[in-house]
């Protein structure tokens, strides 16, 4: 059986450190509510590093044998990060 693939990168941040960790707490959980652990989202520092000001990224590829499963998990993610003004790009759909 084939597996229904979708893939997107998530950016998620703002200028306030609280908000950008309660930013990736709540991605996190979202994911959960899809059972969904096989990734983690990454610190990226601004500038040269040596920056207090950073923000994460996630790379998300969600496989499953339904096809419609898979274009509500998409539907879901879009939705939310738009709500939580999170950057987000889509890569793949199949």
């Amino acid at each position: 059986m084939n597996n229904s693939i979708y893939c997107c990168t998530v950016i998620l941040g703002n200028l306030s450190t609280l908000e950008t960790d309660k930013m990736k707490d709540n991605i996190i959980h979202f994911l959960k509510s899809f059972n969904y652990t096989d990734s983690e989202p990454e610190k990226v520092y601004e500038g040269d590093g040596n920056s207090s000001l950073y923000h994460y990224e996630i790379d998300i590829k969600y496989k499953h044998h339904s096809k419609i499963h898979v274009q509500r998990f998409a539907d879901s993610l879009i939705a939310f990060c738009l709500f939580h003004r999170m950057a987000f790009y889509e890569h793949y759909l199949d």
